[in-house]
């Protein structure tokens, strides 16, 4: 009996014992569940994770081959528009010529154009007797700046020592440089951020037009062009500027044609106030046709008409006149160019006496170079208009008959407004538009009829005051 109740006791405790175990087992299968379960979960984020790097990095290696595509697009256009350039052309087979020659040494400068043209237009420039710059400086005299300014070639310490050189000499060429602007090819540098904001406030439209009521456009325009002679005066941080980078020489208006024959001049402020800018072209020293620069208005009428030169024709013969007589000059007689082209500005001279026509305007040549079909077009004459002006036939018999007046071409009837002609023209003459729309719709002073209405009523009191005098008297 004994025996049995110790098996039996020895079952119950197995029967605990596997009951117990069961349970450790249950939990343990239980934990082992939640770790894969948590293991799972870190999976399913760094897949999602990795989906997102991955993503991105797909998205970023898109982005960057469209701008890889877009650069090699512009690449393409520029070496196509590049191609159509004769002087980068020359350029690029000077460059080849250079490397060809030198490939065993480090090629340290730029190929430069032909000095011999920037050289002969500086001097004649400086040479003049009358209507010479204050300064003028040849950019083909300075080697690799107008290749750099172009963007033909990026900057190197050559260029850049070349660039200090031509900063210096401007700097240094005229005594006070804050009252003189700069000039590119006859193109006046303003500064980019002359304006703060797209539209004139309306103090700058009351100095540009004046506030003496109803201006004519004409008026507007040359209150413009005073205006923006003004904002581009020169200041040492603005040509360092100018030099120091070529964003700033891309966002003006400046043109570099590379043709070895730019020139920058540098012009006293007040030489430009109330002027109009021509271009004369030369063929074999006569002056076959000139044509007015800038927006398509009269500005002769406005300027000359009130100096003694008389009517549209006699002031144009007078400007024809001035394009000959600094011909005539000896270092303008002596240049090897057959045919040329001559940019001046043209000014009413203030103490006109007794003299000749050509005595009553001031003028400042400020751009002169060899006639080619590169010089820009976007006036009056077109490249086939100068092209038959060169074959016009001016002999009479055996004897050679020059042009009484040259084929002048300019606008000479009155505009209602300012047509745009340049970047800051297109920005800011909408604003200048609309303010002489809206003086010219505001009323008369009403000064004059409040006087008329005042010595009205005068004369109707005195009138009523005589009867009520007369009848009191004769009825005493």
């Amino acid at each position: 009996m004994a025996s049995d109740n110790e098996s039996t006791v020895e079952v119950r405790e197995a029967r605990d014992t596997e009951e117990y175990d069961a349970q450790a087992a249950a939990r343990g299968l239980c934990d082992k569940a939640c770790d894969i379960k948590s293991l799972l979960h870190g999976h399913v984020e760094s897949t999602r994770a990795l989906e997102r790097v991955v993503g991105e990095f797909c998205t970023r290696d898109i982005a960057e081959e469209d701008a890889f595509r877009k650069i090699s697009l512009d690449v393409m256009h520029a070496e196509m528009r590049a191609l159509r350039d004769l002087h980068y052309v020359a350029f690029s087979q000077r460059w080849a010529e250079v490397e060809k020659g030198s490939a065993a040494e480090e090629v340290t400068s730029l190929p430069s154009a032909d000095r011999s043209v920037g050289s002969c237009v500086s001097h004649l420039l400086t040479s003049l007797c009358e209507g010479k710059p204050d300064a003028t400086f040849s950019l083909s005299e300075y080697f690799g700046v107008a290749d750099v300014l172009m963007e033909w070639r990026s900057l190197t310490p050559a260029s850049q020592e070349q660039l200090d050189i031509l900063l210096l000499s401007i700097t240094r060429s005229v005594e006070d440089i804050s009252s003189c602007v700069l000039l590119l090819n006859g193109v006046l540098y303003t500064p980019s951020d002359s304006f703060d904001c797209c539209e004139l406030t309306r103090r700058e439209l009351t100095a540009i037009i004046g506030s003496g009521g109803p201006a004519s456009a004409e008026e507007a325009l040359v209150g413009w062009l005073n205006f923006i002679v003004r904002r581009s005066l020169l200041n040492q941080t603005l040509l360092q500027r100018l030099m120091s980078s070529t964003i700033e020489f891309r966002r003006s208006d400046l043109c570099l044609q590379g043709d070895g024959a730019d020139v920058l001049v540098v012009v006293d402020h007040r030489r430009l106030l109330n002027s109009a800018v021509f271009r004369g072209f030369f063929f074999s020293g006569e002056l076959r046709g000139v044509e007015a620069i800038g927006a398509q208005v009269n500005l002769m009428s406005v300027l000359f008409a009130g100096n003694g030169s008389g009517d549209q024709l006699d002031i144009e013969k007078c400007i024809a006149d001035i394009f000959r007589a600094l011909w005539e000059q000896q270092e303008l007689l002596s240049c090897k160019w057959k045919n040329v082209t001559v940019t001046l500005a043209v000014q009413a001279r203030k103490d006109v006496g007794a003299g000749a026509q050509t005595k009553l305007m001031d003028f400042v040549v400020l751009d002169l170079r060899p006639l080619s079909p590169n010089i820009p077009f976007q006036w009056h004459f077109t490249w086939g208009e100068v092209c038959a002006l060169g074959q016009l036939s001016t002999n009479d018999g055996d004897r050679a008959r020059p042009l009484d007046i040259p084929v002048f071409k300019t606008t000479r009837v009155a505009v209602a407004s300012l047509g745009p002609y340049d970047k800051l023209s297109r920005i800011m003459f909408p604003s200048i538009n609309e303010y002489l729309r809206l003086t010219r719709k505001e009323p008369p002073s009403v000064a004059p009829v409040a006087y008329a209405a005042v010595a009205a009523a005068l004369v109707v009191g005195g009138f009523i005051v005589g009867s009520c005098i007369l009848g009191s008297r004769r009825r005493r």
